[in-house]
């Protein structure tokens, strides 16, 4: 059985978070590969050693201190050079970053932001960012419920390398996509080793949304009792300026400071997105392909502890003249008919749904975005950090849609949306680009 060493699925394994076919797919490379073993088993172990020295520091720190402080040690520790003796202290880093992700045994302090939270109900804004915070609307009532008929499976396609890609997917064909609210970060740590080892990482262990998660981006915390709160942008994409480039960032509520234990806030966690066939001809989900490999894996939810964030990108291209409409009921679409709000200048609608528990009900709130015509640089940092970092994982996956995206133009997109780093998390992104630069140039 062949044995890829930057497989992020092996931290990911080692924490406790695939279950399923892709669970049984480690194991089996668990039992066959000794090299699959001693990563798997360092990664527990440094998560054991770590993990109790920074539950010390948890009762001083707010949760997004905490994982800054994370993503910083866990970056210098895979990009300085170690005797081998030491490569476990480098998956140590990784192991806690994504053991403080799925929320396991760190007791976490209410986070206080400053300022006013905006309330329930979605609210353009003159930056083009529309904040929400999604209310524990019950979806098995009338009306609540989501309208699915439009998401259909997405054809994976392969490389000669074998790596797979996500193709963009027609308006007409699918209206809907979805993918599950589950933040991992592995495949940033399995990057980031690589890269520090003198190599390149493998393509097909390149996995963008985990890339992009690897990092803290501001989202304002839920208002009042709900359990989620969105933020949601557009702007052109920088490697290809006629598509527009959408970001989705969710957040759970914090934890309560009365709370002794983590709590997992949202169950079955899942976003739903529906297209505007007025103003969307076709769109492609940034990275998730090991979680698209048939309808049911899309459809799955996650489980979100408290305090925890997800973003997700879908690059998006214009519609063109005279595309055919699907027969769906939809928000824009019902019975082959453009609806009123298809006239509207909304470019899609987010829908997130969970359970509060498990026995629960699902829940659903909502939240449009509106077409924007801002270029990169007029949108937030988080924006165009984020698209920097989906860059470097375009091109080392070699994407079929990369378009113009370079490293190049990752460093510089970065280095452009730096903002408070404290910690240097990004500039030590920036840098992490620049060896990859000169892997690149040796290969």
């Amino acid at each position: 059985m062949k044995f890829d060493p930057d497989d992020p699925n092996l931290t990911a394994y080692a924490l406790g978070e695939l279950e399923g076919e892709e669970r049984a797919a480690v194991e089996a490379q668990v039992a066959h590969s000794e090299e699959a073993r001693r990563i798997v088993d360092e990664t527990r172990a440094a998560a054991f050693v770590l993990s109790d020295e920074l539950r010390k520091e948890a009762n001083a720190w707010s949760l997004e201190e905490l994982w800054r402080a994370v993503v910083a040690m866990r970056q210098r520790a895979l990009t300085i050079r170690m005797p081998h003796r030491s490569q476990w202290v480098r998956r140590a880093t990784l192991a806690l970053a994504a053991l403080l992700v799925v929320g396991l045994s760190l007791p976490l302090i209410l986070y206080k932001p400053n300022g006013s939270v905006p309330g329930n109900g979605s609210k353009p804004r003159p930056d083009g960012i529309t904040f929400t915070s999604i209310p524990g609307a019950n979806a098995d009532e009338p009306g609540m419920g989501l309208a699915l008929a439009g998401s259909q499976p997405i054809g994976l396609s392969a490389d000669a390398s074998g790596v797979v890609h996500a193709p963009f997917v027609e308006v007409a064909r699918a209206p809907i996509s979805s993918f599950p609210l589950e933040a991992r970060s592995g495949g940033y740590a399995a990057v980031s080793r690589a890269i520090a080892e003198g190599r390149l990482p493998s393509p097909q262990s390149v996995r963008i949304e985990e890339l992009v998660n690897a990092f803290a981006y501001k989202v304002e915390p839920p208002a009042g009792d709900a359990a989620l709160a969105a933020r949601v942008e557009a702007a052109a994409c920088p490697w290809n300026p006629k598509h527009q480039l959408a970001r989705i960032a969710v957040r759970t509520r914090d934890q309560t400071a009365a709370t002794t234990q983590p709590s997992i806030v949202a169950r079955d966690a899942r976003a739903v997105v529906e297209f505007n066939p007025r103003r969307v001809g076709s769109y492609r989900l940034l990275g998730f392909e090991s979680r698209m490999a048939s309808p049911e894996d899309a459809d799955h939810g996650a489980s979100l502890a408290s305090g925890q964030t997800l973003t997700a990108l879908y690059e998006i291209a214009p519609p063109p003249s005279g595309a055919a409409q699907p027969a769906e009921s939809l928000r824009y679409l019902s019975s082959r008919q453009l609806t009123p709000a298809a006239d509207s200048d909304e470019l899609l609608t987010v829908r997130l749904t969970h359970r509060p528990a498990p026995s629960a009900p699902l829940r659903t709130g909502e939240v449009a975005l509106r077409h924007s015509t801002a270029t990169p640089d007029l949108a937030s940092e988080d924006f165009r950090f984020a698209s920097a970092v989906a860059a470097l994982g375009l091109v080392l996956r070699d994407s079929p849609n990369k378009g113009a995206a370079t490293l190049d133009m990752a460093i510089s997109l970065a280095q452009g949306s730096l903002g408070d780093d404290p910690r240097r998390e990004r500039a030590q992104f920036v840098e992490l680009v620049r060896q990859a630069q000169k892997l690149s140039k040796k290969t």
